[in-house]
């Protein structure tokens, strides 16, 4: 052995908090944390265990490392089989392990079940919970994910749901709560075999669907559908999402019914058919082809969107989320079909009277609520709308917003179509139109790119002043 190894150890040439920075920047969850924008669980799962080789290989350096590589080897764990779960279960009643118990830094656990045949084993994973959960001073919830790969029948069987080759009637109680559920390539008769085997899966934050095909799909109405799955009474939780990825036919409309029937029913009852039948058509006609996917997502007392996906980008106000209505929670929460009074759209490149036509069939009309980042969709919507290329019936009927969403937080929503802006400089007042009102708003967000606020009411302060000066000149001639 060296002088150098008999001298220093990794404790004297790197600090502890450099070294918990080498591993978390090794094992970092951006991959993770993207899959509930666009599923893609098979890339993910792929990248997030490379990582993992490498930190073990750096446990087996000295005590010190195998301490700090030991939160972020057991933070995420993925288990496949029953020999999985027991040798989790061996490394947990290890008592020659270095550091913090095992049970004390495992977040998420992810059960992935394909068409390989094994011995059920998932009963076991109350006992598992048990170890976690009655933790005294346990600062987390453990997520639990399950994903279910290949044929129907093997997958069900797999996880001792079906003695028989029959879809059950009714869902075993299955300790701990599934928070996240993935259904990859599964094969069902109908939509109501589906939706029995997701109905008990109570408390559900998100549930995704790819390649999941139908031997009947789903056909318009689309409120028909949803309507009809409120009888399964799902349970979800005020947050949900669901995504239907390549199922059924393809159609959007197929993977938007597919999706609006995993809302649970307080959500989705409070709309009559009518109004259901407007948003769900307002939603698919600005859906091309070619669409990736369909979903609709809630927020904790917020909005409920519905969104149709053209590109894995998560990038909004881009081409990319042509589609997303989202519906105030105010109007979700205690009131009657027909006080829905406002839609919020976000929306690029499409067809704007057809949407104007699609918000003018609902009574009363409500508020069309046009939000962008983007300065310049939002001059070019300021120009039309000010010329009265689009949206003039929205805009005399006092049914049209424009905002500009500023990502600074001093600027966070500003309203553009105010009925009159009037600004005050050097005591006088200027009035200002839809188009000088945005441009003032820039100025006010960065004066060091596009000028002081001042300046430009000056500018335009002159400028009235000059018009004014000419309209008199040809009233009264000299």
């Amino acid at each position: 052995m060296s002088e150098y190894d008999t001298e220093s150890t990794p404790d004297s040439q790197f600090p502890s908090e450099i070294v918990y920075k080498i591993v978390t920047f090794t094992c970092s969850d951006i991959v993770y944390e993207r899959t509930y924008i666009y599923p893609s669980w098979r890339e993910v799962y792929d990248l997030n265990e490379k990582p993992k080789k490498g930190l073990s290989r750096c446990s087996l350096v000295c005590r010190h490392w195998a301490m700090t590589v030991r939160v972020e080897l057991f933070s995420r764990l993925i288990l496949r089989s029953a020999e999985d779960l027991d040798m989790l279960f061996m490394f947990m009643n290890s008592s020659a392990a270095a550091g913090r118990p095992i049970s004390h830094l495992i977040r998420r656990i992810h059960i992935e079940l394909d068409n390989k045949p094994q011995r059920p084993w998932l009963h076991h994973l109350h006992k598992l919970s048990k170890c976690i959960v009655d933790l005294p001073g346990a600062p987390f919830h453990v997520q639990y994910e399950l994903r279910i790969i290949g044929s129907t029948t093997t997958a069900l069987q797999a996880i001792h749901m079906l003695p028989s080759h029959s879809l059950p009637r009714s869902h075993p109680h299955m300790h701990p709560r599934i928070d996240v559920l993935y259904l990859e390539g599964l094969h069902f008769h109908q939509a109501s075999d589906l939706f029995r085997l997701i109905c008990g899966f109570r408390g559900m934050v998100y549930c995704g669907m790819k390649c999941v095909t139908l031997l009947t799909p789903p056909t318009p109405p689309l409120s028909n559908t949803t309507i009809a799955a409120s009888r399964y009474k799902f349970a979800q939780s005020p947050g949900f999402q669901a995504w239907a990825d390549k199922c059924g036919n393809n159609m959007a409309s197929t993977q938007l019914a597919l999706s609006l029937a995993m809302l649970p029913a307080s959500r989705r009852l409070i709309f009559d058919n009518d109004t259901w039948d407007i948003v769900c058509q307002a939603v698919l006609s600005y859906t091309p082809g070619n669409h990736l996917c369909a979903g609709v997502k809630t927020h904790s007392g917020s909005e409920l969107c519905i969104r149709t996906l053209h590109s894995r980008s998560g990038q909004q106000d881009t081409s990319v989320f042509i589609t997303d209505i989202c519906i105030s929670d105010s109007i979700l929460w205690g009131a009657r079909p027909a006080e829905l009074t406002s839609l919020t759209a976000c929306f690029v490149d499409i067809d704007w009277e057809l949407f104007q036509t699609t918000l003018l069939r609902l009574s009363p009309t409500p508020s069309l609520v046009i939000k962008s980042s983007c300065e310049d969709i939002v001059r070019w919507l300021v120009h039309a709308i000010m010329e009265g290329s689009i949206l003039g019936p929205m805009l005399k009927a006092g049914k049209l917003e424009l905002v500009w969403r500023d990502i600074r937080p001093s600027l966070r929503r500003v309203y553009i179509l105010a009925p009159r802006a009037e600004y005050s400089i050097d005591g006088s007042m200027v009035v200002l139109n839809f188009v000088e009102h945005f441009e003032l708003l820039l100025r006010k967000t960065d004066p060091p790119k596009y000028g002081e606020p001042e300046s430009y009411l000056r500018t335009l302060l002159q400028k009235q002043g000059n018009e004014n000066q000419s309209v008199g000149e040809v009233i009264n001639p000299c």
